[in-house]
């Protein structure tokens, strides 16, 4: 394998060569990837990046603004097959809607704790998990297709966000749902581990915080609630105020 420019006449004559000497296959599968692609002279066109065009960067380089979870995702959210045009703002897109996923996986483990009960097996929410499961396989069995598979994942966000606003997600489904992101994530790891304290124990503290600030808001001690907020926020922490209450998230 290699990149797909390796083809014609590379790989052609490679299997040629080969076959004309041994009498047997080179090779049973072949793979090869897309170009990475950057804006050309003036910006009116793609071109290769590569060293012989003074064009190219290095991961390093690009690590150094953006998290390599952004970076990942912004791969695996393109076929391997094909080309990926770079820019800054599609790294800005690729850290937008991995955080919706991640958002959406916080939101499911705090949800579920204070769920409806209810019969799983008939939830349409939770009837649909196969569906999503086979779907994801379906994706990745179609030559590592990881952006189709995300787009699954991102129909069961819409989902379960939905269900989680409406209050229709039990608490069953909710946990199911709750494991199969888990399993497309131990495929993509595209929801990073919790550094530190886990889950549970962040999740008690911003609690904490959060009915503390109620309480300060109560009495008219505004101050003091804006001050938890902005220091939450300067922390990587927002605070989002519903009818329902506040809830958090990182940022």
């Amino acid at each position: 394998g290699g990149g797909n420019d390796l083809i014609f006449p590379h790989h052609e004559n490679e299997i040629l060569q080969t076959e004309a000497v041994t009498g047997k296959p080179l090779a049973n599968y072949w793979m090869h990837n897309g170009m990475l692609q950057v804006k050309g002279h003036g910006m009116t066109k793609e071109e290769k990046m590569s060293k012989s065009l003074g064009n190219f960067f290095t991961v390093k380089d690009v690590a150094a603004k953006y998290d390599p979870q952004t970076i990942r995702f912004y791969f695996l959210n393109t076929h391997y097959m094909s080309p990926l045009l770079y820019g800054e703002d599609m790294l800005e897109e690729a850290k937008a809607a991995d955080s919706r996923i991640i958002n959406n996986y916080k939101d499911l483990k705090s949800y579920v704790k204070t769920a409806p009960e209810g019969d799983a097996d008939a939830n349409d929410c939770c009837d649909t998990i196969e569906q999503y499961r086979q779907a994801f396989r379906d994706a990745m069995d179609d030559d590592f297709n990881t952006r189709q598979a995300i787009e699954v994942i991102f129909q069961m966000v819409r989902a379960t966000n939905k269900a989680m606003n409406e209050k229709t997600l039990c608490k069953k489904a909710a946990q199911k749902h709750i494991e199969l992101m888990d399993e497309f994530n131990g495929i993509l790891n595209i929801i990073p581990a919790q550094d530190g304290a886990d889950d549970g124990t962040l999740d008690d503290v911003m609690n904490i915080l959060i009915d503390l600030r109620a309480e300060l808001r109560k009495n008219k001690m505004y101050d003091l609630a804006d001050m938890i907020r902005d220091r939450l926020k300067d922390a990587g922490v927002v605070l989002e105020d519903s009818k329902d209450g506040a809830k958090w998230k990182k940022i």
